[in-house]
C-alpha cells in the first residue's frame, strides 16, 4: 500500500471513528467537560475504545490540563474487564507523571465475571495505585450512571464526588441483588441513588439533576482543584478584598432572630459562584468551597443551635479536603453546643466531639482562622474551631457570647439560692441571666483571657480575614 492510499484509509477509518463516537454518550461527556477541540485521546484506537468500554486522554478546562476517563456503558454492556482496568491504570499514571488532576465519568454495569480472579487482583493495583495518588494529584468522580460492586471503590476513594441525580447510582452490591435479598421492591435510587448518598452516608460530595449539570458542576469545580498539591499556580481575582460590607451589621443586630449563614459568607467572601459541600449530609454545618481575593477558601459555619453526631463525620471530610489541597479553613460560630439526652449519648455523642476537638488540634498545616458571631460556649468553644484548638487568628463580633457554661445552667448551678429567695423567682431568673451573660460572657473578656484577638464589626470581617490568612501565609 502506497502513501496516499495510506493517508486515505486513514482519514476514512477517522471519519468513521467521528461519527461513532457522535453516538457514544462517553465521547459527548467529554465533549461537554472539557475546552472545545483540546480532547487528546490516548492508549488505542477509537475502535478500541468502544471495545474496552473506556476512553481516556488528556484535556483542558478553562486552559487547565486534566487527564480523563470516561465509561462507555454501550461496550460490553457495561461490563468491566481487564483491558478496562489496565487503560485506567495507564490514565493514573499519566496523571501522576504530570501533576495533572484526574477526572473520571463513571458509567458501568459491573465486571466481566469471565476474566476471573486476574481481573479481581487487577483492580486491588489499580484501587492501591489510586490510593496512593491521592497524595500527589487531585480526583474527582462524576457517577452518571451505575457504578455497582467493587467499582464503588472508585468514587469512594476520590476527593470530590459528583453524582447524576437522573441515572447516577453507586452500590457495594447490585441493586437487584440487593431487592431480592431485603424483599422490599425497593428502587435502584433508594438503595444507592444521589439522594442516599447526599443525604444518608455523605459519600457525594454534590449532586446535580443530570449529566449536563453535573458536568458543569464539574469544570465549576475543577477551577478551585489547585494545579497540583504544591498548591495553585496563579491567583486572579478582582473582587476587592479590603471592601467591607454593612449588612453584616444588620445580620449581627438581627442574630437573636437566626443565624443567616448563607447571607453571611455571601457576603464575606469573593462575588463568585462558591460550591456547597455536603449540603444535606450534617446540614448543621453549612460548607463552602470558596474565593477570597480571588484564592480557594473552606468556609464552614453552624447552621443549627447544635451539632449532632454526623457533624465530625462532615468535619472529617472537611478537613481531609483542607489539608490535601491546601485550603484555608475559616469558620463562623453561633450554637449552643452538641445534642444532648439519651438518644445522643447512645448515639455517640461524646466521641463525635472529642473527635472533631482532635481534628481541628491536628490540622497543623492548615491556616485557620475563626469568627465568633454568637454563642460558643463551653464543649463548643473546645471542640469547634477556636483559639483553644490552635486557631491561628480569633475575631469576635459584638454580639458574641464565650464563656464556660450557658447563663441559664450558671444561674440554677450558682444562684439557685438567691432565686430561690427572690419574691418573683420568675422575673427574677432572666434579670440574673442577663447579668451573668454580660459579666462573664462579653467578647471583652474573652480578649482578655487571650481568646480571642479581637472585637470587630461584623463589616470588616472580609478585610479582617484576608489580612489574615496573607499574615498567616508569610509566617509560613
Amino acid at each position: 500500500m502506497g502513501s496516499r492510499e495510506k493517508m486515505d484509509r486513514f482519514r476514512s477509518t477517522a471519519l468513521a471513528g467521528k461519527e461513532a463516537a457522535a453516538a457514544s454518550d462517553a465521547r459527548r461527556w467529554l465533549a461537554e467537560l472539557l475546552d472545545p477541540d483540546s480532547f487528546v485521546e490516548l492508549g488505542s484506537s477509537q475502535a478500541q475504545s468502544a471495545a474496552d468500554g473506556l476512553v481516556t486522554g488528556y484535556g483542558q478546562i478553562d486552559g487547565r490540563m486534566v487527564v480523563v476517563c470516561a465509561q462507555d456503558a454501550s461496550a460490553k454492556q457495561g461490563g468491566v474487564g481487564l483491558s478496562h482496568v489496565g487503560r485506567f491504570a495507564r490514565s493514573l499514571e499519566l496523571a501522576l507523571q504530570s501533576g495533572a488532576p484526574l477526572i473520571s465519568l463513571l458509567d458501568a454495569g459491573g465486571l466481566l465475571v469471565d476474566e476471573g480472579l486476574p481481573l479481581l487482583t487487577a483492580l486491588a493495583g489499580l484501587y492501591q495505585d489510586f490510593s496512593a495518588a491521592r497524595e500527589i494529584v487531585p480526583t474527582v468522580a462524576v457517577v452518571l450512571g451505575p457504578c455497582p460492586g467493587s467499582l464503588s471503590f472508585l468514587p469512594a476513594q476520590s476527593d470530590i464526588v459528583i453524582v447524576a441525580e437522573d441515572r447516577g447510582g453507586i452500590y457495594l452490591q447490585g441493586p437487584g441483588i440487593t431487592g431480592a435479598e431485603e424483599g422490599k421492591g425497593r428502587s435502584p435510587s433508594d438503595i444507592g441513588g444521589a439522594r442516599v448518598h447526599a443525604a444518608t452516608s455523605g459519600l457525594a460530595t454534590m449532586t446535580a439533576p443530570d449529566a449536563a449539570a453535573a458536568l458543569a458542576l464539574a469544570r465549576q469545580t475543577f477551577a478551585l482543584l489547585p494545579d497540583d498539591f504544591t498548591g495553585f499556580a496563579t491567583v486572579v481575582g478582582d473582587d476587592d478584598p479590603n471592601r467591607s460590607d454593612a449588612c453584616l451589621d444588620e445580620l449581627a443586630a438581627a442574630l437573636d432572630s437566626g443565624f443567616d449563614t448563607a447571607a453571611v459568607m455571601d457576603a464575606v467572601f469573593d462575588a463568585t459562584p462558591a460550591l456547597s459541600l455536603w449540603s444535606d449530609y450534617a446540614p448543621e454545618l453549612d460548607c463552602r468551597l470558596t474565593t477570597l481575593g480571588g484564592a480557594p477558601v473552606l468556609a464552614v459555619a453552624t447552621a443549627g443551635p447544635e451539632l449532632g453526631t454526623q457533624a465530625a463525620a462532615k468535619l472529617e471530610k472537611i478537613v481531609a479536603l483542607a489539608e490535601r489541597f491546601s485550603y484555608p479553613l475559616v469558620t463562623f460560630a453561633h450554637f449552643d453546643g452538641f445534642a444532648a439526652g439519651a438518644d445522643a449519648d447512645a448515639e455517640g455523642i461524646s466521641a463525635a466531639a472529642a473527635r472533631m476537638l482532635a481534628l481541628f488540634g491536628e490540622m497543623e498545616a492548615v491556616p485557620r482562622v475563626a469568627v465568633v458571631c454568637g454563642r460558643q460556649i463551653g464543649a463548643a468553644l473546645l471542640a469547634f474551631n477556636s483559639r483553644l484548638n490552635g486557631a491561628d487568628f480569633v475575631f469576635a463580633w459584638p454580639t458574641a457570647e464565650i464563656g464556660l457554661l450557658r447563663p441559664d445552667a450558671a444561674v440554677a448551678l450558682y444562684r439557685a439560692d438567691e432565686l430561690a429567695a427572690s419574691s418573683d423567682p420568675i422575673a427574677k431568673r432572666p434579670e440574673l441571666e442577663a447579668e451573668y451573660s454580660a459579666n462573664e460572657m462579653g467578647a471583652a473578656n474573652a480578649v482578655a483571657a487571650g481568646l480571642v484577638d479581637e472585637v470587630i464589626l461584623p463589616s470588616a470581617t472580609r478585610p479582617r480575614l484576608y489580612s489574615a490568612l496573607q499574615t498567616i501565609a508569610g509566617l509560613r
